[in-house]
């Protein structure tokens, strides 16, 4: 059975089929495999009317038609309330009370007043608010309402002819009516009555008339309302008497009064049109839930101001269980609308399981299309729904169920709601159910019967229990699908159809149930051990934080059908972490794979086992396979330091698998944890999981975590618009936690797989299932980068080839100093850098993409930037050939061209010193010729090949002194005009050549150098002079004893008895010369000086006697002679004295 739910939905005023938003499917938390509740089980729906008509037919319309509150709670703060009561199917035998419920949705629609807002004001007529009044004067005119009275003020004309024209005014609808009337009478001019009856004449009446208003006043006209007052005392009116009509009514006409007593006044009660209030049947008070703007839509001024709203209130529908809900506040108005009009209704929706029911594939599904005639022309108009991801089952009947909820459907327009036959065949059923036809669907009409015991539908009671609810249609019922000629064997998908040629209305569920088959394969889960004690009999176990605890999960097949491609999953608890697993496996062959923690599966990871094939067995108890596994009780300090919180391990699984025969894929069949006992529901599986206390856990986190932050924080980057799905944050708590704005979920908004967390982020409360005073505070923080980093103008990012790039990073800059810059090489995808210098090695465009923010996980969009690497202008140089005296060279011709390049030529390699007159170069060297293609450009060398003609020089003179020795520095430094210093030497004489060789290109260069001999200065050869002492020594003398041929124009000097004699040098000569003469001075002989020697007679006179006797010094080598006694010494004389 297929069961399907469609809630309707409005459109503009304009428009003619708008489908606002697409058809979801709406799950629970936690949520169904794929978005589908597999199970043996059914849905149901029940809801009921808010308001109705005035004046109740069963074929009346709420177009144009008084509409009234239903309010049948007798609670005095509730301004509208109804009731329905929640009963489920009986089928084969099943026991309601043993049905466990999985799902419950809340949805309801109304319509106010075009362009109210989210929220508005009505009176509530049941409590009254008591207010002093004291002397408070008005002045009313025509229309206007009365203070503190239900009085409104009626100003018109009174004619009693065509000249006799005068003001009444009718107070009325706060009790008497009073009429006052100004009239043209001569004397006592205003009159008054009191509902109908005859006219009184107030007393002291005063008249005056100024610019063309009449005045009267008069003795108060006292009206009585309760305790309340009002004294009318004056009118004003037209002093005309032949005025027309708008002239006695406009506000010219008034009437003043004086209020007194005491009022009682309903009071204002704000109505929300996300808002709603829910009294169970066990409850005393009511629970008021809100929804968010997303769940599901609250238009205003368009789509004929139809609101939808819904909110997930399974677990309040688990705790309040079967019986009667009331539903009160909607936000509505009494009163008339011309339009679609007005209407409010309620709707629950209940997925259920039981053991006992056919397996179904149940899918619900909302939205919000909205479908109108434009001009109400009667032309017809459609729209068209997709329905996917149910299965149907293989083989066999296929029983659909389906389910709609849908607003505004008069029961006196025609419309129409069809499913197509089969998938994509264009070829459309026209449905219908007991109330209603196929020409006209949506009827106002509420039908959702279950079945009985004997599987009979019976009517779920509901107050009111009305034919016609004005405006809504809510429906379950099963299709006529003989032959299964709209859902086939396997069938995933279909499509509705709907539409109208007068009515408006909108659609916004679906329950869509088809039968299904499912494999019996059974995972009996159960704790074994805690901290290795055996507490497999302990119906209470409890762990502390950090023991382990062992489970066993023993595997049967109580069906008929083997199964392959089985998986078992067991999610790790956000409570616990994995510690080991096993398997033991009784049957072969097996193609199973061992089982392993993978920590992407699911927000915790899961325990994953590639069972594989799971065969039948003849003895349904028997244990196929069994996986044992064991984890770890958290030590997390926050999750341990939740002081309203008693922290717990909840543990489940699933299996997964495709029938052997009929190919049909199963998911998600939860594991049980044994059957009920003992009472009315014995043998029904359960299927909850197992949960096991953490005690300790106030010890744990004052010994451990001091400093540890207590306060969870999610951080989330470049949240979508629609915000932040729940599933990002789910795995950090308890399965089935719910997740609200403030910890009281009685009136805070709920946030789930429909409704994610807001884009802005803030600190949020989870709150785990079975539980209303656990509270976990968490923040979500949220960082929104929509920017992009400043991308550099092309020229800056376009660099030639060969070149030094800088780093992109220096180019593209983030716009927040607190954001980082990332480079990628991909539009997606890729690992982001920070850096980033492009090889410019070869020349071509290179894509890259940047983003930027604070880190390389929470970036904006990337945006491309382009890095073009231009190629350079390669170009050949052609040296030129050396030439003798080429005289000039041109350059410009020496390279080849470059298409597109310019060429410059320079004096040096830096290209500062451009050349004057490239193509007449002059002297041989290295010049520069410089390329450039755009921003690229190539300096290259080139070699001027001028080869200069050999120089020897001019020819020169060489005169140089006498002796001296000719070398070849003597020669070169002779030669005139620059000789080159490589040439050659050769003699003839005192005539030298100097020859330069000429090369390949050139003839050798010749000089010639002529020797001229200076003489030298010649002081002669040095000699002797031998002279007796007493000589006068003269140049003479002197020049006599030197040797050689000595110049005659020298000058002596002497030291003692050394000439020298000088001869000064003459240029080119540069040394004099010298000569000595060493003079040697002879002595003369001494014979000393005359003396006498007297001897005694007889003495021999010797020459010692006389040479004693001699004075002086003579010399001893003299000779004696005498004559006589005369005795003569003589010395004689050495040369050269004579």
């Amino acid at each position: 059975m297929v069961v399907f739910v469609f809630v309707g939905f409005v459109s503009p005023s304009n428009a003619q089929n708008a489908n606002v938003k697409t058809f979801n499917k709406r799950v629970g938390t936690p949520q169904p495999p794929e978005g589908v509740f597999n199970v043996r089980g059914d849905f149901a729906i029940i809801g009921n009317t808010n308001l109705t008509l005035q004046n109740y037919t069963t074929t009346g319309s709420n177009t144009n038609n008084p509409m009234i509150y239903v309010d049948l709670d007798g609670v005095d703060e509730t301004l509208n309330s109804s009731k329905s009561t929640l009963v489920f199917s009986q089928e084969n035998g099943a026991d309601p009370n043993c049905s466990n419920i999985l799902y419950a949705g809340l949805y309801w629609s109304g319509k106010s007043r075009i362009g109210d807002s989210y929220t508005f004001s009505v009176e509530n007529p049941d409590i009254l608010e008591s207010q002093p009044v004291s002397d408070v004067s008005q002045t009313a005119t025509n229309g206007q309402a009365i203070n503190y009275s239900n009085y409104t003020l009626e100003v018109e004309r009174v004619e009693v002819s065509s000249s006799n024209r005068y003001p009444r005014y009718t107070l009325s609808g706060g009790g008497s009516t009073y009429e006052f009337e100004y009239t043209n009478a001569a004397s006592n001019r205003v009159r008054y009555r009191i509902n109908g009856g005859s006219w009184q004449t107030p007393a002291n009446q005063t008249h005056n008339v100024s610019g063309g208003i009449k005045t009267a006043t008069f003795d108060p006209v006292v009206i009585t309302v309760g305790s309340m007052t009002y004294s009318v005392n004056r009118l004003r009116g037209n002093s005309s008497t032949n005025g027309n009509s708008s002239s006695y009514s406009n506000t010219n006409n008034d009437l003043r009064l004086t209020a007194n007593g005491t009022f009682d006044s309903p009071v204002s009660q704000l109505l929300d049109k996300r808002k709603i209030k829910i009294k169970g049947p066990n409850a005393l008070e009511y629970t008021e839930y809100s929804a968010t703007d997303a769940n599901i839509l609250y238009p205003t001024s368009q789509y004929d101001d139809i609101y939808v709203g819904y909110r997930d209130i399974t677990q309040y529908v688990k705790d309040q269980g079967l019986g009667e809900y009331t539903v009160a506040d909607l936000a509505l108005r009494e009163g008339t609308d011309a339009t679609s009009g007005l209407f409010g209704q309620w709707a629950i929706v209940v997925v259920y399981e039981n053991s006992k029911l056919p397996w179904r594939d149940i899918t619900i599904f909302d939205g919000y299309s909205h479908i109108r005639t434009p001009d109400n022309n009667g032309d017809e108009q459609s729209g068209i729904i997709p329905i996917t991801g149910f299965q149907a089952a293989p083989t066999g009947a296929i029983n659909v169920k389906l389910g709609i909820m849908a607003a505004e459907g008069d029961i006196a327009y025609d419309d129409f709601l069809q499913i197509e036959q089969g998938v994509n065949t264009d070829t459309w059923q026209s449905l219908a159910h007991p109330l209603t036809t196929t020409g006209n669907f949506l009827n106002s009409s509420i039908y959702t019967p279950v079945l009985d015991a004997s599987n009979v539908l019976v009517d779920n009671p509901r107050t009111p229990n009305l034919v016609n609810n004005t405006g809504i249609d809510i429906a379950m019922w099963n299709i006529d699908n003989n032959g299964n000629s709209i859902i086939g064997n396997n069938q995933t998908s279909t499509r509705f159809k709907y539409g109208t040629n007068l009515d408006i209305y909108a659609l916004y569920f679906f329950a869509f149930a088809v039968d299904a088959y499912v494999p019996d394969i059974e995972g009996l889960n159960q704790i074994q051990t805690i901290n290795g004690i055996d507490v497999s009999g302990n119906p209470s176990p409890t762990v502390e934080p950090g023991q382990e605890l062992t489970y066993k999960l023993d595997i049967r097949n109580r069906g008929t059908e083997a199964v392959t491609n089985g998986e078992i999953v067991v999610p790790m608890p956000y409570t616990a972490s994995f510690v080991s697993s096993s398997v033991e496996i009784n049957y072969s062959p097996t193609n199973s794979v061992a089982p392993v923690f993978d920590p992407t599966r699911g927000s915790t990871g899961s325990i994953v086992w590639n069972i594989g094939d799971i065969p039948t067995s003849d003895d349904p108890e028997d244990i196929l396979a069994t996986l044992t596994y064991t984890i770890k009780a958290t030590e997390d300090c926050f999750v341990l330091a939740q002081a309203s919180c008693d922290a717990f391990i909840s543990v489940n699984g699933s299996v997964s698998g495709s029938g052997v025969t009929s190919n049909r894929d199963f998911q998600g069949v939860s594991f049980i944890q044994g059957y009920l006992e003992g009472d009315v529901c014995q043998g029904e599986p359960v299927r909850d999981p197992l949960v096991i206390p953490i005690t300790g856990a106030a010890e744990w986190v004052a010994a451990n975590c001091e400093s540890e932050d207590i306060f969870l924080n999610f951080e989330f980057c470049n949240v979508a618009e629609s915000g932040i799905p729940v599933n990002q944050i789910r795995g950090s708590f308890p399965v089935g936690t719910l997740f609200y704005n403030s910890s009281n979920p009685q009136t805070a908004v709920e946030y789930n797989d429909n409704n994610p967390f807001p884009r802005s982020g803030g600190t949020f409360y989870a709150i785990p299932p079975n539980s209303s005073s656990c509270t976990f505070t968490f923040n979500i923080e949220v960082s929104i980068v929509t920017t992009n980093p400043v991308i550099p103008a092309e020229e800056n990012l376009t660099f030639c080839q060969g070149a030094t790039v800088p780093n992109l990073n220096t180019l593209v800059l983030p716009t927040d100093e607190e954001y980082t810059v990332y480079f990628y090489t991909q539009a997606t995808g890729g690992t982001a850098t920070t850096t980033l210098v492009p090889s410019t090695a070869v020349a071509g465009i290179k894509e890259y993409w940047v983003a930027q923010g604070p880190s390389a996980q929470c970036i904006g969009p990337r945006v491309k930037i382009t890095v073009t690497i231009n190629a350079l202008p390669d170009f050949t140089v052609i040296n030129s050939e050396a030439e003798c005296d080429a005289g000039t060279v041109d350059i410009t011709v020496l390279h080849t061209d470059v298409e597109g390049a310019s060429f410059t030529y320079w004096s040096d390699q830096g290209a500062t010193q451009q050349l004057e007159n490239p193509s007449a170069i002059g002297a041989s060297g290295v010049y520069y010729i410089k390329a450039t293609l755009g921003e690229c450009t190539v300096i290259k060398p080139v070699t001027v090949g001028f080869v200069d003609a050999p120089n020897a020089g001019i020819d020169g003179q060489l005169t140089i002194c006498e002796g001296s020795v000719v070398t070849e520095a003597m020669l070169f430094a002779a030669l005139d005009n620059d000789p080159e210093p490589s040439g050659t030497w050769t003699q003839n004489g005192n005539v030298y050549t100097y020859t330069v060789e000429g090369g390949d290109s050139c003839p050798d260069d010749t000089a010639v150098v002529t020797v001229n001999f200076v003489p030298a200065p010649d002081a002669g050869t040095d000699g002797t002079l031998t002279v007796c002492e007493g000589t006068e020594i003269t140049n003479e003398l002197l020049f006599a004893a030197l040797g050689g041929t000595p110049d005659t124009n020298g000058t002596w000097s002497n030291v003692g008895n050394v000439y020298t004699y000088t001869v000064a040098a003459t240029a080119p000569c540069t040394e004099e010369a010298t000569s000595t003469i060493t003079v040697t001075i002879q002595e003369g002989p001494e014979a000393g000086t005359d003396g006498t020697l007297t001897v005694c007679e007889g003495t021999e006179i010797t020459n010692e006697l006389l040479f004693a006797a001699l004075g002086g010094t003579p010399d001893t080598n003299g000779t004696w002679s005498n004559v006589g006694n005369v005795y003569t010494y003589t010395v004689a004389a050495t040369a050269p004295c004579t």
